[in-house]
C-alpha cells in the first residue's frame, strides 16, 4: 500500500489543513497537489482505503479527498470506518467524495455513509475550493478538539509528576516507621493497600473496566478522627478523583470527589 507525502506551497499566504487525498488513479494523484498549491501546503496521498485510515490513526489529518471507487474498498466504507474512529482522529474529520457518480442516489448515499461534501469529475478549481469554504467549520471544530484533548494530556502529564512526588514521600514515611518499628509491625503499608484496594473497587465500578494506574495525591486527618485519602485513578485517557474514608465509624468507604 503506498502512501506518497507531497509538500508544496510553503510560501503561500496561510498554512491550510492537512489534506488526505485517496485515489487509485495515478494521474489523480499527480494532479490533486498541483489544484491545491497556492492554498494549502499539507498533503498526504494514498491510492487505497487502508493506507487511508494508517495515515488517519496518525491523529494530524484534517480533510479527506477520496475516490468512491478503490481497489481494495469503497469510499464510502472507508468514511463509514472514519465515523467509528475516536472523533479528533476520524469521527469528525471532514470527508469529501470525488467521483464521477453524480446521480441524486449517489449524493444520498455518500452523505448518509457520512460525506461532508461532494465533487462530480470531472471539475474546476472554482468548486474544489468551493467545497473546501463549506467544510471549514468543520475543520476548526476538529482544532478546537484536538486543542482541548491536548491541554488535557498535558494537564495528566502535570498531575502524574505531583503524584509521583508524593508517592514518593509516602514511600519515605513507609521505610522511616519500618526502620524504626520493624517491617512487621509496619501499619502504614497495610493501611495503604486497604485505601488503594477502596479506591480501585470504586473506580473500576465508575469506569465498568480496568483502571490503569492508582495513586495516592494527598492524605489528611479530618476533625472527627478519621482519615481522607485522596486517589487518583487513570483508566486509559480518563482521570477519577476518588476519595476514601478511614477511622472511627468507618472502614475504607470510598466516594467521588469532584475537583
Amino acid at each position: 500500500m503506498e502512501t506518497t507525502t507531497v509538500r508544496e506551497g510553503v510560501g503561500t499566504r496561510e498554512v491550510g489543513p492537512r489534506v488526505l487525498f485517496v485515489d487509485d488513479s495515478p494521474d489523480e494523484r499527480e494532479l490533486f497537489p498541483l489544484r491545491f498549491r497556492n492554498r494549502f501546503s499539507r498533503f498526504v496521498i494514498t491510492a487505497s482505503a487502508e493506507a487511508a485510515l494508517e495515515e488517519l490513526a496518525a491523529g494530524q489529518t484534517e480533510l479527506v479527498f477520496t475516490d468512491i471507487a478503490l481497489p481494495d474498498e469503497s469510499g464510502l466504507e472507508l468514511v463509514r470506518r472514519m465515523r467509528a474512529m475516536a472523533p479528533e482522529v476520524g469521527g469528525i474529520v471532514p470527508a469529501v467524495a470525488v467521483t464521477g457518480l453524480g446521480a441524486a442516489d449517489d449524493l444520498d448515499r455518500a452523505y448518509r455513509a457520512g460525506f461532508s461534501g461532494y465533487l462530480v469529475k470531472p471539475y474546476d478549481n472554482a468548486e474544489l475550493i468551493s467545497v473546501v469554504d463549506r467544510v471549514s467549520p468543520s475543520i476548526a471544530s476538529l482544532r478546537r478538539v484536538r486543542e482541548r484533548l491536548r491541554a488535557g494530556i498535558s494537564r495528566q502529564h502535570d498531575v502524574r509528576e505531583r503524584l509521583f512526588a508524593r508517592r514518593e514521600t509516602l514511600l519515605e514515611q513507609r521505610e522511616k516507621h519500618a526502620l524504626k518499628y520493624g517491617v512487621a509491625a509496619d501499619p502504614l503499608a497495610a493501611r495503604l493497600e486497604c485505601v488503594l484496594s477502596a479506591a480501585r473497587s470504586f473506580a473500576e465500578g465508575h469506569f465498568d473496566r480496568r483502571v490503569d494506574e492508582l495513586e495516592i495525591s494527598v492524605s489528611r486527618t479530618l476533625e472527627d478522627g478519621k482519615s481522607s485519602w485522596v486517589v487518583i485513578a487513570v483508566c486509559e485517557r480518563d482521570l477519577l478523583f476518588v476519595e476514601v474514608l478511614d477511622g472511627p465509624g468507618v472502614d475504607f468507604v470510598a466516594r467521588r470527589l469532584d475537583t
